[in-house]
């Protein structure tokens, strides 16, 4: 592992490694050998990224993918009743944005932690949280795909990357422009007005499965303060806080 040269919003130190399993492992460590609140890792290959469910990986092949974990102390982040999740795909959402496309690209928040580009999924984020006598801390994964042309794997719906949609960037390139968009967006008092604005087919219909129970068909409304799915459905009005 070697010291990345990159500026941190956060304070933090920043690290890469050329190839490692797993980028929130290693934060992991780092913070139990007393790296400071703010530190990143940044991989340049990832071999077992994990989604937020037990058995999802998440392909991150050397070079083609923007895969790092940076975290927090709780008590350096702002209270913001909006999940973190939602704010850092907020901030994935408008970096997206301001890439210099050809054309202008079509960016979504799926709820709870994936962002689309042109209707496809191109990145998502796992937040865990560690908590000790001291103090908690939370740790955010992101993985984005940057250069692939093919996925390996059984997907319902194929991904898609930033070089499928025509536009070419560096790992490191990637992540010197998407730091401030996350930093700016984990601070922003209006979030989850800007992430309803993103959100995944907001004003149609959604069929959502919540863990351990029965698919839940409505109308997509909206987002709660604290970042759940408001869905009208046949027999009113339900909020979900977790589901796919």
């Amino acid at each position: 592992m070697t010291s990345l040269e990159l500026p941190n919003p956060w304070g933090g130190s920043c690290w890469f490694v050329e190839t490692t399993a797993s980028t929130m492992t290693l934060a992991l460590e780092l913070e139990g050998r007393g790296e400071p609140s703010g530190t990143l890792v940044l991989a340049g290959e990832q071999t077992e990224g994990v989604g937020r469910h037990t058995g999802r990986r998440w392909e991150s092949p050397h070079g083609k993918s923007l895969a790092f974990t940076v975290f927090w102390h709780s008590s350096a982040l702002s209270p913001h009743p909006l999940s973190i999740s939602l704010r850092l795909g907020l901030g994935v959402c408008r970096w997206l944005e301001s890439l210099p496309w050809t054309a202008s690209p079509s960016v979504a928040l799926k709820w709870p932690n994936d962002v689309y580009l042109n209707g496809r999924k191109v990145g998502g984020i796992l937040v865990r949280r560690r908590l000790s006598l001291e103090t908690g801390s939370l740790h955010a994964g992101l993985g984005i795909n940057l250069g692939q042309r093919e996925f390996q794997g059984d997907y319902r719906h194929t991904p898609t990357s930033l070089a499928a949609e025509g536009l070419a960037l560096e790992p490191r390139e990637a992540l010197a422009g998407l730091l401030p968009s996350l930093a700016h967006s984990l601070e922003e008092v209006q979030a989850r007005e800007s992430c309803e604005k993103r959100l995944w087919k907001l004003g149609n219909w959604l069929e959502v499965l919540p863990p351990g129970g029965t698919a839940v068909k409505g109308k997509v409304l909206g987002l709660t303060q604290e970042g759940k799915l408001i869905l009208e459905t046949p027999t009113g009005r339900v909020e979900l806080s977790s589901g796919e």
